[in-house]
C-alpha cells in the first residue's frame, strides 16, 4: 500500500495502523486465509444439508478473455430455508469441451464431500455439459462407488433462447425442424456451424428478410468507427448488436432500432449506397414492430427465469404462455415461417421434460398448482404421461432415510472413505 495513503487513513483514523500492511505477500496471505475459513464454513452448512444438493453450472467469458465455469450450489438447510452458494469459479484454460470441465467438477465433489450427496445438475442446452457430465458419472464410479443419471435439466433461459433464435432463423432452404434441431445443437453440430459460417456475409443474412437486413445495418454501424461516429451524432445513443451468446439481444436490438425509427431513417438515407441492399421498407418496418410484438412474451420470461426467486415448477408454466403466444401469431401470414419454426422449440422442450422427471412433480407440489393446473391447462395424453413419471419418480424416493439418518450415514461413509 501507498505509505502516502497509509498517512491519509492514519490521520482519519489513528486505530487503522495495526492493519495496515506494506507486504503483498501478506495481504494474498490474509486473502487464502479469509478464503480457506469462509470455505470450511460453506462445507459445514452443506453437510447439516436436508436436501440433495444441485448443482448448476455456466461458462463465462472475461472482458480479459478469460473462461471461467461458474460451479453453484442450492440446498435446503437443516431449517428447511433454501440456500446457495458460489462453489467454484476455476479458470478452463485451452480447452472447453465437457471433458475438459470434469476435472474442475471432481475437484469441487471432493473438497465439498459431495459425491454422496448429489442432486441435479442445470446447464445450458450445448451439447458439452452433457458430455461432462456423463465423464462426471463414470469419474464418480470408478472414484466413490457413486452411481449418477448423467441427466441435465436444461437451463429455461436456454430453452427460451432457443426458440426466440430458431424463430429468426432461415425458412428458405432448410425445413423448420431440420433448422431448429441445428439451433438447439448449435455449438457442436458441423451443419449449423457451416450454414451460421454462411450467414457472416451480408448476403446470407439478407436472405433472411427484415431481420437480417437489420443486423446487417447493425454491423455497418459497429464495425467502423467513422459509421459509429455517424451513428452517434445523429441518434446520440448507441444502437446496440444481435449475439447469439446474449439472452434477448435480438429483442433489444429491435427496441433499440423501433425506438430510434427516426434516427435510423436519416442514417439509411445517408449510407444508402453503401447499405443498397439493407435499405429498410414500409413493410421492413411493419415486420419488425410485429416480431418485436411477438418477442415481448419471450423476453419478459427470460428476465423473469434468471431471477433469484425463479423455481422449476415455472418452466412448464412459461413454456405454456409461449404456447398460446405461438397459437394465436400464427395466423400471421408475415411470420408465418418464424411461428412454425418457433413453434417446435417449446414442443421440443416439452419432449425433454417428458423424460426428465423433475419437471412435472415441480408442478404437482406447488401448493398453488398441483394437480388442478394440469387438469386446466394440458390435454389429458399429456397429464397421463406427466402423473405417471411422477408416481415413478416417488417410488425412487418414498423408501429413503429420514434426513437425521441419512446424514449420520453419509458423514460415516465419507470418514472411511
Amino acid at each position: 500500500m501507498w505509505p502516502e495513503y497509509q498517512t491519509l487513513l492514519a490521520a482519519i483514523n489513528p486505530t487503522v495502523q495495526e492493519f495496515l500492511t506494506d507486504s503483498g505477500s501478506t495481504v494474498v496471505g490474509d486473502l487464502t486465509r479469509a478464503y480457506d475459513a469462509h470455505r470450511e464454513s460453506v462445507k459445514k452448512w452443506l453437510e447439516r444439508a436436508r436436501s440433495l444438493v444441485h448443482i448448476s453450472m455456466d461458462v463465462w467469458s472475461s472482458p480479459q478473455r478469460k473462461a471461467y465455469i461458474a460451479i453453484h450450489a442450492q440446498w435446503v438447510d437443516e431449517t428447511c430455508k433454501p440456500r446457495k452458494a458460489l462453489l467454484g469459479l476455476p479458470n478452463l484454460r485451452r480447452a472447453h469441451a465437457g471433458a475438459a470441465m470434469t476435472p474442475h467438477l471432481m475437484k469441487i465433489m471432493r473438497q465439498y464431500r459431495l459425491a454422496h450427496r448429489i442432486g441435479y445438475f442445470t446447464g445450458g442446452n450445448d451439447a458439452k455439459n452433457d458430455t461432462c457430465l456423463r465423464q462426471l458419472a463414470v469419474e464418480l464410479s470408478r472414484e466413490y462407488d457413486v452411481t449418477i443419471d448423467p441427466v441435465s435439466s436444461r437451463t429455461r433461459e436456454h430453452a427460451l433462447q432457443a426458440a426466440i433464435e430458431a424463430a429468426q432463423d432461415e425458412a428458405n432452404d432448410v425445413t423448420a425442424a431440420n433448422a431448429l434441431h441445428d439451433q438447439l445443437r448449435a455449438t457442436t453440430d458441423q451443419k449449423s456451424h457451416d450454414r451460421r459460417k454462411k450467414r457472416h456475409d451480408t448476403t446470407g443474412w439478407r436472405s433472411i428478410g427484415s431481420m437480417g437486413k437489420l443486423h446487417n445495418i447493425a454491423v455497418f454501424i459497429h464495425n467502423s468507427t467513422v459509421h459509429n461516429d455517424a451513428w452517434d451524432d445523429i441518434a446520440g445513443k448507441a444502437l446496440g448488436l444481435d449475439n447469439i451468446t446474449r439472452w434477448n439481444s435480438w429483442f433489444r436490438l429491435l427496441d433499440a432500432a423501433i425506438s430510434q425509427e427516426g434516427p435510423l431513417s436519416i442514417f439509411l438515407n445517408q449510407y444508402h449506397k453503401e447499405l443498397e441492399g439493407d435499405i429498410l421498407t414500409h413493410d421492413d418496418w411493419q415486420v419488425l414492430k410485429l416480431t418485436h410484438e411477438f418477442l415481448q412474451p419471450f423476453h419478459q420470461a427470460t428476465l423473469e427465469q434468471q431471477m433469484e426467486w425463479a423455481s422449476i415448477d415455472q418452466v412448464l408454466e412459461n413454456m405454456d404462455i409461449l404456447f398460446l403466444q405461438f397459437k394465436n401469431a400464427k395466423g400471421n401470414t408475415r411470420m408465418v415461417h418464424s411461428i412454425h419454426m418457433g413453434w417446435w422449440v417449446p414442443s421440443k422442450h416439452d419432449e425433454e421434460s417428458d423424460r426428465n422427471p423433475i419437471y412435472a412433480p415441480a408442478l404437482l407440489l406447488h401448493p398453488e398448482k398441483r394437480r388442478r393446473y394440469l387438469d386446466r391447462h394440458w390435454a389429458e395424453e399429456w397429464r397421463r404421461t406427466a402423473i405417471a413419471g411422477a408416481r415413478q419418480h416417488w417410488a425412487k424416493y418414498k423408501d429413503r432415510p429420514l434426513p437425521s439418518e441419512s446424514a449420520t450415514r453419509l458423514n460415516d461413509n465419507e470418514r472411511r472413505e
